[in-house]
């Protein structure tokens, strides 16, 4: 039996050694019997971390840093669902065909680029009510008329002319119903919109209508010859002449002020025609060539080749030219051309602050390219573009005239 003394040295001997030896809350934690071991849990200070690329993800203590964050469902961080990828060096790349467009950890790569509709392609490319098949926004169809023969963007109305009464219509670019914009049942052939007047030509005279206003529009050159091809300027309106009798023919102009026409190129086999704020330019059989609004001196751009252009557009520094064989760049203050894509037949040309886009009505195909070089890229495929349409581009979209229809593409 021990006696009182000596049980009273072991109890203090006692007390002694466990004052040494106090065990950590995180020792507890993991030492427990009723506890799960984890390896991936460290004690630092008395208090349980978890190792590098571990995490304690369901807040649970008796499973420790049961997550493992190179996996897929905590790829990086607990919540962070690398969905449609892999899991990396704890970051979640992205399978082929799929993005994280909404920044979001969270969900993932949640987009599926070929076919989704606010994202086809790439992030943020929106196809504006259009299908996506395979990556590729399709055309969407604004609206059918009968016979249309031209049209023009102003804003965000698009003006369609048509071979009936009344003549004139005016569809939102973001679609809806096309409501009369001017009245008249002369058949516009051609159409040119400067600020708020649009410009246009029957088979025999050029009017101008105010844009936003239905009332009758004003005759501002009489002109018993065909008018074909056209453009204005806010000072100059330009036109094909060509007389069915005399089989004459003649790049005409006349103020859009009102005023007597002029002959500006006689005998000019016009193939097209655009203007700028300082000049007007068209392509015949005999090159192609500028005057300025102010004078009737033609200037010589380009002398005749076997491929005549076709379609022309301008912007501040550069005329850009389609034939049966390129698209191409001239720069207005002179020097060699330079092309920017190959095509077959290039029926009409725009441009905006990054690419040329073009119709090639050979192949069906609606294209385009940067400005400062690079690869050509399809927009639709498959077109019958109608003849002698024009091409227009705005912030979101390109819009054109196929099959008696209106269409636009996201661009």
């Amino acid at each position: 039996m021990v006696s009182a003394r000596l049980a009273a040295v072991l109890g203090s001997a006692l007390a002694a050694g466990l004052a040494l030896i106090t065990i950590s809350a995180c020792d507890v934690v993991l030492g427990l019997p009723d506890r799960h071991f984890d390896p991936h849990v460290a004690c630092d200070g008395g208090g349980c971390v978890c190792a590098p690329g571990f995490a304690d993800c369901d807040q649970k203590p008796d499973n420790g840093c049961e997550a493992d964050l190179t996996r897929l469902a905590t790829c990086g961080a607990c919540g962070h669902d690398c969905r449609n990828g892999t899991c990396v060096m704890a970051a979640c790349a992205c399978d082929t065909g799929f993005a994280d467009c909404d920044q979001k950890p969270e969900n993932g790569c949640e987009v599926e680029l070929a076919k989704d509709v606010a994202n086809c392609g790439a992030c943020g490319h929106d196809c504006l009510g259009g299908v996506c098949e395979a990556g590729v926004c399709q055309p969407v169809v604004m609206g059918k008329f009968v016979m249309p023969q031209s049209f023009a963007l102003s804003g965000s109305s698009l003006y369609v002319g048509v071979c009936q009464t009344p003549s004139l219509f005016q569809i939102p670019v973001a679609g809806g119903t096309a409501v009369p914009a001017a009245i008249s049942s002369a058949c516009p052939f051609l159409m040119s919109i400067v600020g708020s007047t649009l410009y246009w030509g029957s088979d025999t005279d050029i009017y101008a209508t105010q844009l936003g206003a239905v009332t009758a529009p004003t005759k501002l050159v009489p002109n018993s010859n065909s008018v074909l091809f056209f453009a204005a300027s806010a000072t100059q309106i330009y036109w094909y002449s060509f007389d069915n009798t005399t089989m004459t023919q003649a790049l005409m102009r006349a103020p859009t002020a009102g005023g007597p026409a002029v002959v500006i190129a006689p005998g000019a086999q016009v193939n097209c025609i655009v203007t700028d704020a300082a000049r007007g330019y068209w392509a015949d059989t005999a090159g192609i060539h500028s005057v300025p609004h102010d004078d009737t001196t033609v200037t010589l751009i380009e002398p005749p080749s076997a491929l005549s252009a076709l379609a022309l557009a301008v912007d501040a520094s550069n005329l850009y030219i389609g034939d049966t064989s390129q698209v191409k760049r001239r720069p207005l203050a002179g020097g060699a051309a330079k092309q920017l894509a190959t095509a077959s037949f290039v029926d009409a040309i725009t441009v905006d602050a990054d690419h040329v886009y073009w119709a090639d009505s050979q192949n069906g195909d609606l294209s385009k390219v940067p400005i400062a070089g690079g690869s050509a890229k399809v927009l639709a495929t498959g077109q019958t573009f109608d003849m002698g349409m024009q091409l227009y581009v705005d912030g979101q979209a390109v819009y054109w005239l196929a099959d008696m229809q209106v269409r636009k593409v996201a661009k």
